[in-house]
């Protein structure tokens, strides 16, 4: 993720095609649908595979359990696991929380939670955002005040992802000079109340935690409140990667079963595959998708380097990947006509996730905002 000596010796194409063939057998659209219908909205059974496989802990430093890959290995899981619409606490555990360890944790941090998120024992999560899951540092309605050795917290957050099934969540807070704080909470915590926040995309489950006067050692705190501002930002970056990422595979999953289904479908006797006007449907489909697949790759190699350009890298991965997604999937389901509009295809599944992917962690047009601010710096007023 960080870590940047890589002993993973393995080709990223072959690293896919071995998880491919994994998921292809144990992520089927019948078992997907099957998670869909729990409550907990989380292939244990997989989740506990993909930990025996090592895909938990691939871009974990050896020292704690992992195998010492880098965030671009990590991204192939990340882009089939998307291909495949798993259901699972990966990004929230491995990606979110387990690279704000690497990124800021101390020692005894990383030396506690990062083998246990390795082996797949430990699911945690991250709460980023403020209301509504926005970005803005002003957005956060979560506060923090700071009472000696402990730490009080108060508010609310919105769309915790798989907030439920975790131990430990990593909850960004306003501090008293309107600095930023970042924290570890147990989210059974009798201080905070959690309920279901439902979301369109049936495939993951969201959280509301609302705190009162939560207290907590001052030792959860991540970094500092001079630091934890560029923190949450480079987490947002690392989560943005981990959005696009996952839909560069599900655009390229799309756009392979919409071909697939359109040369097994005939219409004045012959395939519907031939027809011109559908021909440049697709091809549009897959510039996109192959696009995608360029800013997915220059933003995983950006921030796996600690580039200066990996913030610009990041948010350009962002806007682009989800809304080509919901481009690509929106004609899916069209090309597919009539039956791609049933329960029973993949179609809506597909559209709904990247619809979701589209909206968390900053929008497209945040994420815009962001690429012209970076590279052109902040926009002052006439």
């Amino acid at each position: 993720m960080i870590h940047r000596t890589r002993t993973v010796d393995m080709d990223s194409e072959e690293l896919r095609a071995a998880i491919r063939d994994v998921l292809d057998r144990e992520a089927t659209s019948e078992r997907i649908r099957v998670v869909m219908d729990e409550s907990k909205g989380h292939d244990a059974k997989l989740y506990a595979l993909m930990a025996e496989l090592g895909w938990t802990g691939l871009a974990i430093p050896e020292q704690y359990g992992g195998s010492g890959a880098t965030l671009i290995e990590l991204g192939v899981v990340l882009q089939e696991l998307g291909r495949s619409l798993v259901s699972s606490s990966f990004e929230a555990s491995v990606v979110l929380f387990g690279g704000a360890l690497l990124l800021a944790g101390r020692e005894d941090q990383r030396a506690s939670f990062l083998p246990r998120i390795a082996n797949g024992d430990l699911l945690a999560s991250a709460a980023l955002g403020g209301a509504s899951g926005r970005c803005e540092v002003g957005s956060l309605a979560l506060t923090v005040e700071p009472r000696g050795a402990s730490l009080s917290l108060s508010g609310k957050l919105e769309y915790v992802p798989s907030a439920d099934l975790s131990e430990l969540v990593l909850v960004a807070a306003r501090g008293p000079q309107g600095d930023t704080a970042l924290v570890l909470v147990d989210p059974r915590h009798e201080a905070i109340e959690i309920s279901p926040q439902p979301v369109f995309d049936p495939t993951r489950r969201f959280s509301r935690l609302v705190m009162h006067d939560h207290v907590v050692p001052r030792e959860s705190m991540l970094g500092d409140f001079s630091n934890g501002e560029a923190l949450r930002e480079r987490l947002i970056e690392l989560g943005a990667i981990a959005l696009a990422s996952d839909s560069m595979g599900g655009a390229g999953k799309v756009l392979e079963s919409t071909i697939a289904f359109m040369k097994g479908r005939e219409q004045f006797g012959r395939s519907i595959a031939s027809f011109q006007a559908l021909k440049h449907r697709c091809v549009d489909m897959m510039m996109r998708a192959e696009a995608s697949a360029v800013s997915v790759e220059m933003a995983l190699e950006a921030f796996s380097r600690e580039a200066e350009e990996a913030p610009v890298a990041a948010s350009e991965a962002k806007f682009y990947s989800c809304d080509s997604y919901v481009h690509v999937a929106k004609e899916g389901l069209q090309m597919h006509g009539g039956v791609g509009f049933t329960w029973e295809y993949d179609c809506h599944l597909y559209l709904k996730r990247a619809l979701l992917n589209q909206a968390l962690l900053g929008d497209s047009r945040w994420h815009r905002d962001r690429v012209a601010d970076l590279v052109l710096g902040p926009a002052t007023a006439l």
